[in-house]
């Protein structure tokens, strides 16, 4: 060591996370840095990667165990070092860097791992799944589609199933419902999208008419998904018009009404997109060919789109909500990434292939993925990482509580800060949450807390206002309002 001060850096998480300090000759430096893992908990491995640049330094590096053993222990005058184990338990990483005498820099991650069996090792194939395209939940079931039927599966019981025919479909990718039931389903091949009854066994809606084949304004090429926004005449039918790489918006007879296609944005024009989840103007899409996740809002009044990069992959697969935000199928990496809406990732889980699509809920965190090549619909269950009690119980108590004012139950649920936030916006929360008409477990949930489905927006002028709430110090708390 030189006398005098001597500079360290380490770098974390593939250059992420970084640190530098100063040391002085006597070796009396420390600095606690935490470390970002390349994987958390669900996985029975996990692998630390990190580097420090400096000379003449030995790097010992180790994990211990909940009872503080040393399970792993290497060193290393190299600048770079990887830890990986395996096994079950509760683990915490740690890393010094010493001279010959004294411990210089210490890093380790404060919050420990829990390590437990990959639940996805032992997912359950649900019979008569061969080649589902799609996945959505409506009330209690899952529907999967099947080239022309839906399977109907219940969230309680994965081996309770039943069919659903639909006639006249070619190559279907992706489907809907809106409040009342019907079905919305991107009829890929046939380019157009087919509207089933729910009160006429699902007989198709000859008055909904979006079946207008080219690249015109209202006309659909190889249309590979659909979600609804609003209710009865109100609703808005977008679709991923993927063949023309935009989304377009219908009304409830299948009237062109915009299209918007990220082309404005930074990110760029669509480019071979997967699917999309969403509504209210607002939509998350794979975007496959751009290599992202994105989201892209469109102002009918302006006529003019935002967009936002959630998270970027060489290989994705389907979008769609989980418990912790957003899922993503991470096809390159075989594993599925859990994050929010901001990008930020909560979660990983590997899986053994390549998947196209996967879905996970909240009343019991379960989650369903189709394997690619056999196309089959596995279910597993998912450890919970925070306190999930009835969201939708708790967003329907809120939402009544501020609509009435009751000053003691919103603190039940949220801080006083916050709900003094909303107040001050009173007129516009008021409206958004009086026009509130269903509250959707999908999407209040511990990623991305959005109270309702459908209506969690409203605009003040030409600012949309979003409300997501968090899971901290045992309580809900409003994360933001956009």
């Amino acid at each position: 060591m030189q006398k005098g001060k001597n500079t360290i850096e380490l770098i974390a998480d593939g250059g992420n996370e970084k640190r530098t300090i100063e040391i002085d000759s006597e070796g009396k430096g420390f600095a606690p840095v935490t470390l970002n893992l390349d994987k958390t908990d669900g996985f029975d491995s996990l692998e630390v990667n990190a580097e420090v640049k400096s000379n003449g330094l030995t790097i010992t590096n180790y994990l211990i165990d909940k009872d503080g053993d040393k399970v792993t222990e290497s060193s290393s005058s190299s600048a770079s070092f990887k830890l990986s184990y395996s096994g079950l338990g509760v683990y915490t990483p740690r890393v010094v860097v010493r001279t010959d005498d004294n411990v210089l820099y210490e890093a380790g991650s404060f919050q420990s791992i829990n390590i437990i069996e990959n639940p996805l090792k032992n997912a359950t194939v649900i019979t008569g799944t061969n080649g589902v395209e799609d996945l959505e939940e409506y009330g209690a079931y899952i529907y999967a589609l099947n080239g022309s039927s839906l399977i109907k599966i219940s969230e309680n019981n994965a081996s309770d199933t039943s069919t659903i025919n639909l006639s006249g479909l070619s190559g279907a990718k992706g489907f809907a419902f809106d409040s009342d039931g019907n079905i919305f389903v991107a009829d890929t091949g046939n380019n157009r999208v087919v509207k089933y009854l729910a009160s006429n066994n699902y007989a198709i809606d000859s008055s909904f008419r979006a079946d207008q084949s080219g690249s015109a304004k209202g006309e659909l090429n190889a249309p590979v998904d659909v979600t609804i926004s609003g209710i009865g005449t109100s609703i808005k039918v977008f679709v991923l018009d993927a063949g023309n790489n935009r989304v377009q918006i219908f009304n409830h007879v299948g009237a062109y009404s915009a299209d918007f296609d990220g082309s404005t944005t930074t990110e760029g024009k669509l480019n071979a997109p997967l699917n999309m989840v969403g509504g209210g103007n607002s939509v998350i899409i794979s975007d496959s060919g751009n290599g992202m996740v994105r989201e892209l809002t469109y102002n009918e009044v302006s006529k003019t789109e935002t967009g936002k990069k959630l998270l970027t992959l060489s290989s994705l697969g389907k979008v769609t909500y989980s418990f912790d935000g957003l899922l993503v199928p991470d096809n390159g990496a075989k594993q599925f990434i859990f994050f929010d809406i901001n990008g930020v990732i909560k979660k990983q889980l590997p899986t053994t292939t390549a998947n196209l699509i996967g879905m996970s809920y909240e009343s019991n965190h379960q989650l369903l993925q189709v394997k690619e090549g056999s196309s089959t619909v596995e279910h597993t269950y998912v450890p919970k990482t925070a306190p999930q009690s009835a969201p939708k119980a708790l967003a329907e108590k809120f939402v009544k509580a501020y609509l009435d004012g009751d000053d003691a139950i919103m603190l039940s649920l949220t801080s006083k800060a916050n709900i003094d936030r909303l107040k001050k916006i009173d007129t516009k929360v008021k409206e958004a949450f009086n026009g509130m008409t269903s509250y959707s477990e999908r999407i209040y949930m511990n990623g991305l807390k959005a109270v309702v489905n459908g209506t969690t927006t409203v605009s003040v002028g030409e600012v949309n206002i979003q409300f997501n709430f968090d899971w901290t110090s045992n309580r809900w708390s409003l994360r933001s309002i956009l």
